[in-house]
């Protein structure tokens, strides 16, 4: 059976109903691990730190608390819920010397079409002019995962906009043998 770690940031750790990341992976954990969902006694927690602000969720992943659970752990699969968190975890399981496939969750979209499909970004993620760090982390998340999961089919498509530089970047060979990307 295939070890998944899903990581999730509980924004709402009083009311886990209510928590938008947590009813997603109660949804999604039995077609992942068939069939234990989020509260099946099977399911093991691992408490680490939530980021503070909506920010260090997208620019401070835990690169080492995160190494520490994939040597832990040693995940097959690792479901980021963070899309953006995708290139640490890329990043801490070559540092565990873990291969695993990796998945992220967008459970938004940091920008938006116009009617004349300009790309918009979103102003709730722009404080500080951080709106294009926000929508790079968002591509680099993209890109280091190997599976890419939505809430909508506006969202897959907008998503997929976003990745016309993915070909030529599948075609670059990878030195980094064994730990090199697998595709499911």
């Amino acid at each position: 059976m295939q070890r998944v770690l899903y990581l999730l940031n509980v924004s709402n750790p009083n009311r886990l109903s209510a928590d938008s990341g947590f009813t997603f992976a109660e949804l999604l954990a039995p077609a992942l691990a068939a069939p234990a969902p989020v509260g099946d006694p099977r399911v093991r927690y691992v408490a680490t730190v939530s980021p503070s602000t909506k920010y260090r969720a997208r620019f401070d992943p835990g690169l080492d608390a995160l190494a520490a659970v994939m040597r832990d752990l040693r995940p097959d699969v690792v479901v980021a819920n963070q899309v953006e968190a995708a290139p640490a975890v890329r990043a801490a399981l070559l540092e565990a010397r873990v291969d695993a496939r990796v998945a992220g969750y967008c459970h938004y979209l940091p920008f938006s079409f116009t009617a004349e499909q300009q790309m918009r970004l979103d102003p709730s993620f722009d404080d500080g002019g951080l709106g294009r760090s926000v929508l790079l982390s968002f591509a680099a998340g993209l890109a280091a995962c190997d599976r890419v999961l939505v809430h909508s089919a506006t969202a897959a498509s907008w998503t997929s906009s976003t990745r016309p530089w993915r070909a030529p970047l599948a075609s670059i060979p990878s030195t980094s043998a064994p730990w090199s990307r697998r595709r499911c």
